[in-house]
């Protein structure tokens, strides 16, 4: 992996390798997590860059933004691009709760709330926490119009394939609130 423009080695072909492919029967939301944590590493080399991670179960795009070039503290959140990506998401997800930030590529509320989502989603190991920005293409517009999302940011609950409550609006209280509730209610230990 190189810095696009320049020829300075970020991470070597056999480093990238060894740390993405630890089975070869991966799966999608396991190789997604693996990606997040080499993109925290790019982030750290304070280089921007974007590389394709490909196998046969996946294909994903990585962009990590290093320090000051405006890249935000993605913590454990999967950012979803797609129909395709939300449906192996939750599909994968099983019986884990998923956390749904819903947002708008233009809504200051939105890019308030995510360092705050993102700072949550490391404390929370146990659940999943997924963004998508509503407005980035046709598949994410299509999923909008399938929820009937008519205000962002709103953060919705997933479990078992199924919106089990949702929250609307960029208040942090209410949105750990919330979470604490539900996971009371699904038997999860609660944080303080």
């Amino acid at each position: 992996l190189t810095h696009a423009g320049s020829s300075k080695t970020i991470l070597s072909h056999s480093q990238l390798k060894n740390e993405i492919i630890s089975s070869k029967h991966s799966s999608r939301l396991r190789v997604k997590h693996q990606v997040r944590s080499i993109s925290a590493r790019l982030s750290a080399s304070a280089l921007p860059c974007t590389f394709r991670l490909a196998s046969q179960h996946t294909s994903t795009v990585v962009r990590a933004l290093g320090p000051g070039k405006g890249g935000p503290d993605m913590g454990n959140v999967v950012l979803l691009e797609s129909r395709e990506d939300w449906e192996n998401l939750i599909s994968e997800a099983g019986d884990t709760l998923v956390v749904l930030d819903i947002a708008g590529k233009s809504c200051g509320p939105c890019k308030m709330m995510f360092p705050i989502f993102s700072k949550i989603s490391k404390k929370e190991e146990d659940l999943i926490f997924a963004s998508i920005t509503g407005d980035l293409n046709d598949d994410t517009i299509s999923l909008m119009k399938e929820w009937k999302i008519g205000s962002v940011p709103q953060f919705h609950f997933w479990k078992n394939k199924k919106c089990i409550d949702t929250i609307k609006g960029a208040n942090p209280k209410a949105l750990r609130e919330k979470l604490n509730e539900i996971k009371s209610s699904l038997g999860y230990s609660v944080q303080v």
